[in-house]
């Protein structure tokens, strides 16, 4: 029977299961795990049954919840880093807002965490009206609870997203370097690290520099830690893009720094997505709003490239006549 390893289900939770960490103190053979747990057969009847809970209540799900739902599906797991109020929660919403919605290309398939996302949704809509929105998801000292679920299904293939809306305060400690990245193991685990700059901070001439500031700070700190890991792929993403538009000199300051900073992130990898996203902006905005792109960004497989089609190539009717060598037999 083969020992155990570490699987990517326990780098999520920080280490193996309590279980096998009691068997290896008594001496107990440790139970076989496979490499690739997370692609597991489907789970037990019970498994399902149990795993309807999550729907009941609005609790976000943690690492142990998250493990249990990527076992039997695939999935990715997106990690927000952005500072606080900087529209990672308004971002969420709008992603699982623009699923439910007829006409879509992938469509909503489920959701663990379903009335906290109708939270988000609620507050969008009283926001909108101009009533006074309710706090977003409290989030308690110590509490991992910080993983939203959307299922997304486009024909018979689903493909399940882990959205984690780690606090600004946390994105603050890690670009002052008050903070180890290996204290936040989603950071290890994520699929996808998306990397926000706030228009509102490029909004205020008061805040605009120290935001980009920590951007950078917080790059050197993942290319310290040898991250993005090589499953894992990297996006630059400015949140609030209808702000930055309609204002001149806002836009101005920013495209003078846009393609310095999206080669910063380039540096640290060379495929690093970069999408201006406007998830809250009103009707009337004239762009589009970048959420379809960021969304198709987020489901696909990390490391998939597709080569271009090769043009065919037309013999031009003044080249020399081709040589074709004799076939010869061959024992």
């Amino acid at each position: 029977m083969p020992r155990y390893s570490e699987t990517r289900d326990e780098r999520l939770q920080g280490g193996p299961p309590p279980q096998v960490q009691a068997d290896a103190q008594q001496g107990a053979a440790p139970p076989q795990v496979e490499a690739n747990a997370w692609q597991d057969a489907a789970p037990s009847q019970a498994e399902a049954d149990e795993a309807v809970t999550p729907l009941l209540g609005s609790e976000l799900l943690n690492p142990a919840d998250a493990s249990r739902l990527l076992s039997g599906s695939p999935g990715r797991v997106v990690v927000w880093l952005g500072e606080r109020d900087s529209g990672k929660t308004t971002l969420t919403a709008r992603l699982y807002e623009r699923q439910r919605l007829p006409g879509q290309d992938v469509g909503f398939a489920g959701s663990w965490t379903l009335l906290a996302f109708e939270a988000l949704a609620y507050g969008r809509r009283l926001a909108a009206s101009g009533a006074q929105s309710p706090a977003d998801h409290p989030t308690r000292e110590g509490d991992e609870r910080q993983i939203y679920h959307l299922a997304l299904a486009d024909g018979a293939d689903r493909m399940n997203l882990l959205i984690a809306d780690l606090p600004g305060e946390q994105f603050r400690a890690l670009a002052d370097n008050q903070l180890p990245l290996s204290s936040i193991p989603l950071v290890r685990r994520a699929d996808k690290l998306v990397l926000i700059v706030d228009g509102g901070c490029l909004r205020d001439p008061a805040r605009r520099a120290s935001a980009l500031t920590r951007t950078r700070q917080l790059l050197e700190r993942l290319a310290s830690d040898s991250l993005p890991h090589p499953g894992s792929e990297l996006a630059l993403v400015v949140t609030k893009w209808d702000l930055v538009a309609e204002d001149p000199d806002t836009l101005a300051y920013w495209l003078a720094r846009e393609h310095q900073l999206a080669d910063d992130v380039r540096e640290l990898q060379a495929s690093a997505e970069h999408v201006r996203v406007a998830a809250g902006a009103p009707a009337s905005f004239p762009q589009d709003d970048g959420v379809g792109a960021l969304r198709s960004w987020l489901v696909a497989t990390p490391g998939a490239v597709s080569d271009p089609p090769v043009d065919p190539v037309d013999w031009p009717d003044d080249a020399p006549e081709r040589m074709r060598m004799p076939w010869r037999r061959t024992t």
